[in-house]
């Protein structure tokens, strides 16, 4: 089946399998995005959330 733009993520079966594989601990997003992203935000005890 073909998919246009971000239709993909509708497919329970993908995105069961994308949801695996982006949350397991080898995880590119978890062992290089994750912290850079962290260092950039800071420490943000105290802040507030207004979204």
């Amino acid at each position: 089946m073909e998919y246009k733009d971000a239709a993909v993520y509708d497919d329970d079966e993908f995105f069961g399998n994308y949801l695996t594989r982006r949350h397991r601990a080898e995880s590119p997003n978890n062992i290089i995005e994750k912290p850079v992203l962290m260092e950039l935000i800071g420490d943000v005890s105290g802040k507030k959330c207004w979204i």
